[in-house]
């Protein structure tokens, strides 16, 4: 099943949403999960992009386009629904920068495991590295794997 930018994003939002905390009640942060199928698209908010944006996006299309396969097009059409792009552009930079760095680092021969090394980057984006932990299903890496990446990601974050 493919799930889109904009899919994830609401995902993410709704995660924080549901995750944040109250500052005079204590609460116990609750991943909650939704279903991909029952999302809605936002609309477009920028109908136009600049060549720096659009050389950014294929960058980053062509980098996740194994684990992530989905049109340059349509990825172009999802970052075009996000209300802060270059926000999100640099977000999806990051992750990008996290993902080269971990496969030259690691590796990984089989798509199997760079698609967990994408699913740990991306979840990061929505949760903590805790709940990254407890909550994202891998298949082919260990926790050690996972310590790994999500230190890199926070190295790229912190740039």
């Amino acid at each position: 099943m493919k799930i889109t930018l904009t899919i994830i994003a609401v995902i993410g939002i709704a995660l924080l949403i549901f995750s944040c905390t109250n500052k005079t009640k204590k609460q116990k942060s609750e991943t909650i999960t939704i279903d991909p199928n029952e999302l809605i698209p936002g609309p477009i908010q920028h109908e136009n992009l600049s060549e720096d944006q659009l050389t950014k996006i294929k960058s980053i299309h062509q980098t996740f386009e194994e684990v992530y396969p989905i049109s340059l097009e349509e990825t172009i059409t999802n970052f075009k629904r996000d209300l802060n792009i270059d926000k999100e552009i640099n977000l999806w930079l990051k992750m990008k920068g996290t993902f080269e760095n971990v496969l030259n680092e690691k590796q990984y021969n089989k798509v199997e495991e760079r698609k967990d090394v994408f699913k740990i980057i991306l979840m990061r984006t929505m949760m903590s590295k805790n709940e990254v932990k407890s909550n994202v299903e891998i298949n082919e890496l260990s926790e050690n794997d996972a310590d790994y990446i999500l230190s890199e990601f926070e190295k790229q974050m912190n740039k």
